[in-house]
């Protein structure tokens, strides 16, 4: 398409020579022909990604090239837009290989795969749902088995199902603020509690086809509606006072985590997977719990907009630029409601009350000057 857009491009020079409007018609024809030109190239490329080549010793994707000797298996990735094999080496010095399921012919391909490689997942599913049976703590028939792993994923189903609902109520409207709060901050161990009550069958992450239900959304959810909190309601004054009661709350949750999964074999992925999510409740938890029944005095500096400004991006946010207050001895920006920053101009006065916070961690807030 490109070409015939230059082709036609010259040809409409060639016959508007003179004429000014034709002359700005090839123009713009030609720009059109020069973007045609680059999607063409760049669909080249693009489709180099999904050249694959398999025969009974090896496959190659793209320059790519590993021995079927060497692979240990493959898994299907469906988390992204286009589905992905991804084939295992034995090997660890030899990378994994990796190929989107954009790809004619991708029923043979399967066909070529499953004939000759191991499905990961599936095996592993399979090995789960064997030890399922063999567990009698679980029932004494094989039916009373699989239907005690039925309730277990409805209770999981109950478990994400109320994280969420109290995630979105933390989010959109905390009331009342202190008892939405504590829920959110204990939630992530009751989900956690869970995986040990229902002896091992609920797990706290899953892998595609596991047989066992997770509550990562149980605690995922509370954990970032915590932080979210955090951030739209607490400014820190200064941060030292919170790496101790951060550590502790962080290191708490992951300790209940490593004991619910005692006798669970866990993963690396889902072991770092679990610090992150708990790093988060950490961050989260240590400063909405901060702000919370905080009785003492606060202190109060009246101060002057001196000037104001919109910062837009992903979020909006907004900010005034007010005289010294406090520690701080030179003019300095904070961050206010949109409310508050439509009220207030440059040479109004508001102030600025700092608390001290439960965990010593002081924060600040901007108000309206009585």
């Amino acid at each position: 398409m490109g070409c015939v857009c230059l082709a036609a491009m010259f040809l409409f020079f060639a016959l508007a020579r003179g004429n000014a409007a034709a002359g700005m018609g090839a123009i713009l024809l030609s720009l059109f022909g020069s973007a045609f030109l680059l999607l063409s190239a760049y669909l080249l490329f693009y489709v180099r990604r999904f050249s694959v080549r398999v025969n009974d010793e090896a496959i190659t994707v793209e320059h790519v090239t590993i021995r079927l000797s060497d692979v240990s298996g493959y898994r299907i990735i469906t988390s992204g837009y286009v589905p992905t094999v991804v084939f295992l080496s034995k090997n660890p010095a030899v990378k994994k290989l990796s190929v989107e399921l954009a790809v004619e012919r991708r029923a043979e391909l399967f066909e070529w795969i499953g004939e000759r490689l191991t499905d990961v997942d599936a095996a592993a599913a399979a090995e789960d749902l064997a030890s399922l049976i063999q567990d009698d703590n679980l029932g004494v028939s094989t039916e009373d088995k699989f239907a005690y792993l039925k309730r277990m994923r409805n209770v999981a189903k109950i478990v994400n199902g109320i994280a969420v609902a109290l995630a979105l109520l933390g989010v959109f409207r905390p009331r009342p603020y202190e008892l939405v709060i504590a829920c959110l901050a204990a939630y992530p161990f009751l989900a956690l509690v869970s995986i040990r009550l229902s002896r091992g069958v609920i797990r706290f992450d899953t892998r595609q086809k596991d047989i066992h239900p997770s509550v990562l959304t149980g605690v995922l959810a509370p954990a970032g509606a915590l932080a979210l909190r955090a951030l739209f309601d607490f400014q820190i004054l200064a941060w030292g006072p919170f790496w101790l009661p951060f550590g502790f709350l962080t290191g708490l949750l992951f300790l209940t985590f490593l004991i619910v999964h005692r006798g669970i074999k866990l993963t690396r992925v889902s072991v770092a997977a679990s610090v992150f999510f708990f790093v988060i409740y950490g961050y989260g938890a240590t400063v909405t719990l901060n702000g919370l029944r905080d009785s003492a005095p606060s202190s109060v500096y009246p101060v002057q907009v001196l000037d104001k400004r919109v910062s837009s991006g992903k979020t909006t946010s907004y900010y005034l630029e007010v005289s010294p207050w406090g520690l701080r001895d030179a003019p300095n920006e904070v961050e206010v409601g949109s409310r508050m920053y439509a009220r207030r101009e440059v040479g109004d006065s508001v102030e600025i009350r700092v608390h001290e916070g439960i965990l010593r961690l002081r924060w600040f807030e901007v108000r309206d000057r009585r």
